[in-house]
């Protein structure tokens, strides 16, 4: 209990005395961080002064009974008010807003300050007259008065800084101006510059009365003028209606009260609503010889206007189902080589349908394009080491021991330490005293150093013996690639269009390895062994981008068929516009994408055109025209006598011979005189001899081989030259007549005919045509033709001993082999 009636009156101790020994010592830090502050007089700097004063005031104020503190906070007061009060004067006339803050601050610092009393009151006085002057201005400039308002600013430029609103009656100033000169504009009917002049009178002075009110007559003028030149157009016609839709929009849009505009706009839009929809239903509104793709892009064009009314979204979906799809389309697709799963024929029909879109449709038996992808090859690289360089590095063969010279100095060092400690023992012997014996211990401890530092020598070290050697590094390559020909071609008796393109694509990844490096290797270098992107990744990668490209092509092939309609003077206006219409609903992503936003408007403009207007807007498009080649597809039929095309294909067929005593045969394979044969035909050869139907004379190169599929391509020294063409068909069917050309037996210009009598496929994946068209030793190399002329395959070889079972290569397997040589 005791203890408890202590502890308590102990705190009551403390919280007497603590608040008297703060109140004590808190003023004196005031006062004396005061003195501190006031050391630089008579020249301290103004902040400085003032914060002396603010100093001494709390110290007063926290010890008012101090008559010292209260005489100092008087004393620096009088000194801060005069500071104060100079400084005010420097804003006297150029700034009174700041003048009047430094007068308010002496009468601050010192409230007897009477002279700094007197110019504060004269100084506010001023200040409330520029402000009255300032409402005047505005007054002024709210009825227009502006060279009255104009003077009375100039005259307040010295004192803005006391007016809170002066940038803003600056700038209404500029508005009310450009209001005079929009009414002055609009009093000479010049309205277009009044109309420009009063949207900038605004943006200055949006609140403006006068502002408001000249905008107002301006703005009703400008409308009214505009609905004037709308009755220009008064034919009736779709571009007539439409420009008066147009100003009579623009013109409620100037003046959003003017009621005239907006009758004239109720009263276009009922004759363009009639005029695009009939005044019943579709069939009486549409024109037989409209075309349904010219007339849906009529009703978009009309939209803004005629939306409302009941018959557009019938009519809107009744063009729709009339303007597309556009093309019924035949998708044809030749068996891939050595591709992913996820190309395949099935895949390859559904992505050059969808980069067609809404305007395609599949059909087989009615179509107007037929899409084929022939030789769809695919290929996959694999090279573990390329670009390999041998590079020179060392590495830890063994040590040898060697003699550590260090610890042959150390020997030398202690064995003169040892003399000179015998002499100094000597020296101690016969002449004892403080130096000898200082020179006797200085002695000994330098052997015992030295005696330790051997110790901890090794008399020998290993030194390394460095062996060169060399290491590689390479470039580890793996990459996927896939490559076809899109061809397009329109139905026999439709217009005349066939065009192609290539289509590629290609993964590629690569990385940088090392290898043999030895575990000793002295330069730091390790075995690095790169990791590439797995072959499936690859695989799926370049399936997707092909895909991808395949959809991209077909609409670029697509929308080239149509830009050849457009180009067609031939046709009539709305057929040739209507084709303008589906380039542009193609373009993305091919090459008419960038034409699509420069001609849209004159594609616009020509629709609503009467038909002479149109046509010369056409005319003036610049669309590219794909290159046309020269096509023969299987749906037509080739009435030229069969003598008359084997005559002519004799002369593209030559006979070869090799220094090695092969006979064989071959054919021209392209414009730059490439000649295609057996592998079998050339291979170890180092000359090689042709010889044409006209006896000419040639010699070759062996340019590329396929020894899998027994090809081999040709280079040679003909400038002009009689070349086959591959035939376009996927493959042929069995009981086609078929020719066999070659030298059988050196009787060169040898024609046999057969029939297909099966296809085989091999179980490494290479097609053959199984005849039985007699082949003979020499006929190998040699074409095997259709009646048309065309190359269906490579005559290979035979079964011996059997007849009619004879064998020629694919002609697509050519493209698998050598297609890059075709583009």
């Amino acid at each position: 209990m005791k203890t408890v009636r202590s502890i308590a009156i102990f705190c009551l101790i403390v919280l007497l005395i603590v608040p008297f020994n703060l109140a004590q010592v808190t003023p004196k830090e005031h006062y004396k961080k005061g003195e501190e502050l006031l050391k630089c007089r008579p020249f301290c700097p103004q902040n400085q002064l003032f914060s002396a004063y603010d100093e001494f005031k709390i110290a007063a104020s926290s010890d008012s009974p101090s008559k010292k503190y209260q005489k100092k906070v008087v004393e620096v007061g009088k000194l801060a008010s005069r500071t104060a009060q100079e400084e005010a004067h420097k804003f006297t006339t150029s700034d009174p807003a700041t003048c009047e803050k430094w007068l308010e601050r002496a009468v601050q610092y010192d409230a007897a300050n009477d002279s700094a009393t007197h110019e504060l009151a004269s100084i506010r006085g001023a200040i409330r007259a520029v402000r009255s002057k300032a409402e005047e201005t505005k007054q002024l400039l709210d009825r227009g008065e502006v060279q009255s308002a104009e003077i009375i600013l100039i005259s307040l430029q010295q004192s803005k800084s006391a007016i809170p609103d002066f940038i803003d009656l600056e700038k209404e100033m500029l508005g009310v101006k450009a209001a005079k000169g929009a009414e002055t504009n609009l009093e000479s009917h010049r309205y277009k510059l009044a109309m420009s002049q009063i949207e900038e009178a605004q943006r200055e002075a949006p609140n403006c009365p006068f502002v408001l009110d000249v905008s107002k007559k301006v703005r009703h003028a400008e409308s009214d003028n505009i609905l004037q030149d709308s009755k220009q157009y008064s034919s009736g016609s779709m571009s007539h209606l439409v420009h008066v839709l147009q100003l009579t929009d623009y013109a409620s849009r100037v003046d959003e009260t003017n009621d005239r505009a907006r009758e004239v706009r109720q009263s276009a839009s009922h004759q363009l609503a009639d005029l695009i929809l009939g005044p019943t239903s579709i069939s009486s509104s549409v024109q037989p010889t409209t075309n349904p793709r010219v007339s849906l892009e009529r009703l978009s064009i009309a939209e803004p206007w005629i939306q409302q009314d009941s018959r557009f979204t019938s009519t809107k979906t009744t063009l729709m189902a009339q303007a597309y799809p556009v093309l019924h389309v035949r998708v044809e697709c030749e068996n891939s080589t050595n591709c992913p799963s996820d190309i395949n024929q099935e895949a390859i029909r559904q992505n050059i349908l969808e980069g067609l879109g809404h305007l395609a449709k599949a059909d087989r038996n009615d179509w107007i394009l037929t899409f084929r992808v022939k030789s769809p090859s695919c290929s996959q690289t694999d090279v573990a080491k390329q670009s390999v360089q041998q590079v020179n590095s060392t590495y830890v063969a063994g040590y040898n021991q060697v003699a550590n010279p260090v610890y042959a100095q150390l020997q030398q060092s202690l064995y003169s330490a040892q003399i000179e400690l015998t002499r100094a023992e000597i020296n101690n012997q016969n002449n004892p005293n403080f130096g000898t014996g200082l020179a006797l211990g200085m002695a000994g401890g330098t052997v015992i150093r030295l005696q330790r530092q051997l110790a901890a020598t090794p008399p020998y070290f290993q030194k390394e013996i460095l062996q060169q050697y060399q290491f590689e590094k390479f470039v580890a390559l793996r990459s996927c690639n896939v490559e076809s020909i899109l061809q397009v071609y329109a139905k026999p008796g439709k217009k005349s269009f066939a065009t192609e393109q290539t289509v590629t694509a290609s993964v590629e990844d690569s990385h940088e390895g090392t290898a043999g490096v030895l575990p000793q290797d002295n330069s730091g270098q390790n075995n690095l062994q790169p990791v590439l992107l797995p072959i499936e990744q690859c695989k799926a990668r370049v399936s997707s981008d092909y895909l991808n490209k395949l959809k991209i092509g077909a609409r670029e092939l697509a929308a080239g068929f149509f830009a050849a309609a457009v180009l067609d003077k031939q046709l009539d206006s709305d057929q040739r516009l209507a084709s303008s219409m589906y380039v542009f609903d193609l373009a993305s992503g091919t090459q008419y994408e960038a034409l699509r936003s420069k001609d849209t408007l004159k594609i616009r403009d020509a629709t609503v055109e009467e038909a002479a207007r149109s046509t010369t807007l056409l005319d003036s498009l610049d669309l590219p025209v794909l290159k046309q080649i020269s096509f023969q597809n299987t749906d037509s039929s080739d009435n030229a006598p069969v003598e008359n095309v084997l005559e002519h294909a004799m002369e593209g067929v030559v006979e070869i011979e090799t220094d090695s005593g092969a006979l064989g045969s071959g054919f021209f394979f392209t414009s730059a005189c490439m000649v295609l044969t057996n592998h079998h035909v050339i291979e170890g050869a180092e000359t090689i001899i042709l010889r044409t139907s006209s006896r000419k004379l040639y010699t070759a190169q062996v340019l590329a081989k396929d020894e899998q599929r027994d090809l081999a391509l040709l280079s040679t020294n003909a400038h002009m030259c009689n070349f086959l063409e591959l035939e376009e068909t996927e493959k042929p069917h069995v009981g086609q007549e078929v020719f066999a050309i070659g030298s059988p037996l050196g009787l060169s210009g040898t024609v046999t005919r057969g029939i297909v009598s099966a296809m085989r496929t091999t179980s490494s994946g290479i097609h053959y045509i199984q005849l039985d068209a007699t082949i003979n030793p020499g006929n190998s190399g040699g074409p095997l033709l259709s009646r048309s002329g065309r190359v269906l395959g490579i005559n290979t070889f035979k079964l011996r001993g059997f007849e009619g079972l004879n064998f020629a290569v694919l002609s697509s397997e050519i493209r698998s082999s050598f297609g890059r040589f075709l583009k």
